[in-house]
């Protein structure tokens, strides 16, 4: 016999399968409208929000942000920084304000009171009765 014939051949190895983009199955399902009094239902996948007609973002109003006036003008011409004291908003408290040249706009509560969740909770506490 010659000595090709004596050989085994060695198993193949399969190779491993990833789950990748191609192999995942996409589930569709029956979704419904977010928009308001929007009755439309739609097959989408479970992320999708609005119908064909409300996808497009003109079709939707946009919501304009409420200024907040959070911030007071305090027009000066000084050349360096200084230091003054100012009575917050919300509690009356004074608080030091650094003024800076070439800056106009400086809060208007001290640091107790700068965030707007702080502010609704102390006038909360705080009504007079």
């Amino acid at each position: 016999m010659s000595e090709k014939q004596n050989q085994v051949e060695a198993p193949v190895k399969e190779k491993k399968k990833y789950f990748t983009a191609e192999t995942k199955k996409k589930k569709e399902r029956l979704m419904r409208c977010t928009y308001n009094d929007c009755e439309n239902t739609f097959i989408a996948f479970p992320h999708a929000r609005f119908c064909e007609y409300h996808k497009d973002p003109t079709t939707r109003p946009k919501t304009k942000r409420v200024e907040k006036n959070t911030m007071f003008k305090f027009p000066h011409e000084y050349n360096v920084k200084i230091l003054i004291e100012r009575a917050c908003d919300c509690c009356g408290k004074p608080y030091r304000l650094e003024i800076y040249p070439g800056r106009e706009d400086y809060p208007c509560f001290c640091e107790e009171h700068q965030n707007d969740w702080k502010r609704k909770h102390w006038k909360m506490n705080h009504v007079e009765k």
